[in-house]
């Protein structure tokens, strides 16, 4: 029997329903380009409930416990299924698939909802699922790792390869690296067996990333990748999420990277970050200020901003430097979002000079950097 024109039944609970719905609703894009792909596929199988839905850029599956009573497939509007199910009372949902009248009826209690449905036949087929991982990580380590990186990468998609991360596997170790050209984020774990006799590099593009991420748990259940020339994927026992390698080589990381330190400054974050979050309230985006103007003597970092017509900050905190004394100037936006995804309670700060990027790195941490071109004022 076509699964496509299959009468489908299926009980499940609200709450599986809601979940599955949402996850798959992350690849959902409201600039679709096709109408299908404002839809969610629903299958019912003796696996339960499989939802699924696409971009044609990224992927996502999920299957959640089900009592099927008849296997059969139906794609739904995502937004209007998504506060049709929001809204059920707490308990269990009848769906009924009539191919016929390509109608869906959610039964709850005596109640019913009725649903106009898209052609399944039209829905793209996602890739299967890989038989061996790449390599599997702990989900709250990996997590953690994007959080640090990919809030670096471009959102400009001229450079398509700044809008990715990279992702570089080696015998000891994964990497992340992400970089807007203004900016530059790093962070190594050092990971033995991987399986890996030479290095391998990837690009993924930094919105698969920041998606997955959501969908990550803060524990340490496993984390498999797959990666290929054509294709990521990344799955648990919840869900399978794929996405499409970004095409081309990218940059050397390691060349911007200072080997000369003219100054070294050492600060607690507790000091810095909220000194700098108030040198920012000043910063207008409509005159283009966004500067913080830092002055690096012995024991001693003043930070200074101003904008016209608004006022200025002059604030003095204490800090151990070691080398020369320096004047130098930061976008204060770049320089906050490092300091909020550090976790550590002290930084090193380390420059090259007045035109030369600086790396900021936890002085308990050697394997995370971030880098920051300054500003030339």
């Amino acid at each position: 029997m076509d699964r496509f024109r299959a009468t489908m039944k299926v009980i499940c609970s609200k709450d599986n329903l809601l979940q599955g719905t949402l996850i798959a609703q992350r690849c959902v894009s409201p600039r679709a380009p096709l109408p299908i792909l404002n839809g969610i596929l629903l299958s019912a199988s003796n696996n339960g409930l499989i939802f699924q839905a696409t971009d044609l850029d990224l992927a996502i599956e999920c299957t959640l416990p089900a009592e099927v009573m008849t296997e059969g497939t139906v794609v739904v509007p995502a937004r209007h299924f998504s506060d049709i199910v929001r809204r059920l009372p707490d308990q269990n949902i009848t769906l009924d698939y009539e191919p016929a009248h390509r109608l869906l009826t959610l039964t709850y209690g005596s109640a019913q909802f009725n649903i106009h449905t898209m052609n399944a036949e039209e829905f793209p087929l996602l890739p299967t699922r890989p038989d061996t991982p790449t390599l599997e990580i702990d989900q709250i380590t990996f997590k953690d790792m994007i959080r640090q990186v990919a809030f670096a990468a471009a959102t400009d998609p001229i450079r398509p390869i700044f809008t990715g991360v990279l992702l570089e596997i080696a015998p000891d170790y994964l990497m992340l690296v992400a970089t807007d050209t203004h900016r530059l984020a790093k962070n190594k774990l050092v990971k033995p067996n991987t399986d890996f006799d030479d290095i391998s590099r990837t690009i993924i593009p930094a919105r698969a990333l920041n998606e997955l991420n959501r969908l990550l748990k803060d524990e340490q259940s496993s984390l498999s990748i797959f990666l290929s020339p054509s294709q990521i994927v990344f799955y648990t026992e919840e869900f399978l999420f794929y996405s499409k390698p970004i095409k081309g080589i990218f940059p050397d990381h390691q060349k911007v990277i200072p080997l000369k330190i003219q100054t070294k400054l050492s600060v607690a974050i507790a000091d810095l970050l909220p000194a700098i979050e108030r040198a920012s309230l000043l910063i207008s985006t409509k005159d283009g200020n966004s500067i913080v103007h830092l002055s690096i003597k012995q024991h001693c970092l003043t930070i200074n901003s101003n904008a016209v017509n608004v006022g200025s900050v002059h604030e003095e905190i204490p800090v151990n430097v070691e080398g020369q004394e320096l004047e130098i100037s930061f976008n204060a936006r770049y320089l906050l979002d490092a300091l909020k995804i550090i976790n550590a309670e002290q930084i090193s700060i380390e420059f090259a000079g007045q035109l030369s990027p600086c790396v900021i790195r936890p002085v308990s941490e050697e394997d995370y950097l971030y880098l920051l071109l300054p500003l030339r004022t």
